[in-house]
């Protein structure tokens, strides 16, 4: 969701990217993508899943770990990848996959919140 949040908020700017330590199913992701495109029009049906080690995490910019709230697995992987400390955004929200659609709407509300907080120096074209 953070993908396309960021898509739909900053364009074309910069290229934005999504992958997961823990790779969920296609259809798992059909809940996150109605939940865009019922609360913010933003339609993420062709999203497709990919892990982590299907992208190379040392070629961005800015990489944003998404854990949940006391959790710090994402973050901890992504150093151990050899990402900056520099470069690594940690954001503290609920994984909502295997819950009902209620924290998934909640995951969403929270991402665009997170979204909003990336630094503009980072988003302006080199």
């Amino acid at each position: 969701m953070a993908e396309y949040l960021a898509r739909h908020r900053y364009g074309n700017i910069k290229k934005f990217e999504s992958a997961g330590i823990r790779l969920v199913p296609a259809e798992t992701t059909k809940y996150a993508a109605d939940t865009l495109l019922a609360n913010f029009g933003i339609d993420a049906s062709a999203h497709t899943p990919r892990a982590i080690d299907q992208v190379n995490p040392l070629t961005f910019e800015l990489v944003v770990a998404i854990d949940d709230r006391g959790s710090s697995r994402v973050y901890k992987a992504l150093i151990q990848r050899g990402v900056a400390i520099h470069a690594l955004v940690k954001w503290n929200i609920d994984d909502p996959f295997g819950d009902d659609l209620s924290a998934c709407d909640k995951c969403a509300v929270d991402l665009k919140k997170a979204v909003l907080t990336l630094r503009p120096s980072l988003l302006m074209d080199s």
